[in-house]
C-alpha cells in the first residue's frame, strides 16, 4: 500500500517537474523571439554607433512631443542642450525608428544603454505580454481613455514600464502601442532622460558661447533639420532670447 502511494506521489512530482520544464522553455522561447523596435528623436538616429540594429533608422509616422530640455555634459567644453520627450511643453516631432538585432528584450536594453553610455535604468519600454508569460510588478497595462486595454493584432495586451507610464501621457502611450502593433513590434524601447530645468534656465545656459555653439552643432546633426521645434529654430537663427 505504501509503495503504491509512493509511486503515485512520484508520478505527480515527475509530471509537475516535466510541466514546469516545458513552461520554462516556452518562456525562454518567448524571451528570445521578440521583434524589438527602438525609437529616437535625437542623434541616435544619425549616430547609431555600436547599437546593434537590422538597418539604419527610418523616419516614422509617429509623432512625440519633443523639446531641447536637457543640459547634457560630456567632457570639457562639450556641454549642450539635447532633445527629450516633454509631455507638457514639447512640440510634436516625427520620431525615427530601427529594429534591434536582439530578440531578447533584456539584451536589447543593455545594448541601447551601452550605446548611450548610461545605465539600463534610463531605458524605458513597452511590450506585449506574449503567451506563457506574465507582466512583472514593474509594468502597467496601457489603457485608453475609455478604459479599454490596448492589444496587438494577435490579441496580446500591451504593457509599459512603470516609470515610462509616469513619464508618458496616456495619449502618447496608446499612440505608441498602436504604431508598434502596425509595425509588427512586440516591444519598443527608448531612452527616457528627465528634464533638466525650466525654459528660462535652459535659455540662460545658452549665454555660455561654448554651450550655444555645441547646441547649434547638435541641432544641425538631427535626423531631419526641416522638422525642428520653434525653440530649435530660434537657436539656429539666434532669436531665442
Amino acid at each position: 500500500m505504501l509503495t503504491k502511494k509512493f509511486e503515485i506521489l512520484f508520478c505527480v512530482i515527475l509530471t509537475h517537474l516535466f510541466t514546469h520544464a516545458i513552461e520554462q522553455e516556452l518562456v525562454k522561447l518567448e524571451h528570445n523571439d521578440r521583434k524589438i523596435g527602438i525609437f529616437s528623436g535625437g542623434l541616435l538616429a544619425t549616430h547609431s554607433g555600436d547599437l546593434k540594429i537590422e538597418s539604419p533608422f527610418q523616419k516614422s509616422s509617429l509623432k512625440m512631443p519633443t523639446q531641447l530640455g536637457r543640459i547634457f555634459k560630456e567632457g570639457t567644453n562639450k556641454q549642450r542642450l539635447t532633445r527629450i520627450y516633454d509631455r507638457n511643453f514639447g512640440t510634436p516631432i516625427n520620431v525615427w525608428h530601427a529594429t534591434s538585432k536582439y530578440k531578447n528584450l533584456s539584451a536589447a536594453i543593455k545594448n541601447l544603454a551601452q550605446r548611450k553610455g548610461t545605465s539600463i535604468d534610463t531605458v524605458f519600454y513597452i511590450k506585449t505580454i506574449l503567451p506563457h508569460t506574465m507582466p512583472t510588478n514593474n509594468e502597467k497595462p496601457i489603457i485608453d481613455s475609455s478604459s479599454n486595454q490596448i492589444k496587438d493584432r494577435n490579441g496580446n495586451s500591451w504593457y509599459i514600464l512603470n516609470k515610462g507610464h509616469d513619464q508618458m501621457s496616456l495619449h502618447d502611450q496608446v499612440a505608441l502601442a498602436k504604431w508598434a502593433s502596425d509595425k509588427g513590434y512586440t516591444a519598443v524601447m527608448w531612452t527616457g532622460f528627465g528634464k533638466t530645468s525650466d525654459y528660462e534656465l535652459l535659455k540662460k545656459a545658452l549665454d555660455n558661447q561654448t554651450t550655444l555653439k555645441n547646441t547649434k552643432e547638435y541641432i544641425r546633426q538631427l535626423p531631419d533639420v526641416n522638422d525642428l521645434t520653434p525653440f530649435e529654430k530660434n537657436i539656429i537663427t539666434d532669436q531665442f532670447k
